[in-house]
């Protein structure tokens, strides 16, 4: 089973995916950034250059047992994502 979430922010993209068989992965504008194999939750980090050149931390949780959810934050604030799979 494969789970993906998606979103944009300033011009960036972020990808986060959840497999049983590879793990979860975060990727951002297509370059993996971080990578874990977690059995019931797993948390992700990274990092994206913003408007102002500036390096802004990406943290992303998944998590669930039957269902992956997936929670995504960026410098502390929560970011709005879309389940794509």
């Amino acid at each position: 089973m494969k789970s993906i979430w998606t979103a944009t922010y300033e011009n960036n993209t972020i990808k986060i995916t959840n497999t049983w068989f590879s793990g979860e992965q975060l990727y951002v504008n297509e370059v993996l950034q971080d990578k874990k194999f977690g059995a019931i939750s797993s948390n992700l980090t990274g990092h994206i250059m913003n408007s102002k050149n500036e390096k802004e931390l990406i943290k992303a949780t998944i998590f669930g047992w039957y269902k992956a959810e997936c929670i995504l934050f960026i410098n502390d604030k929560e970011v709005a994502i879309k389940q794509e799979k």
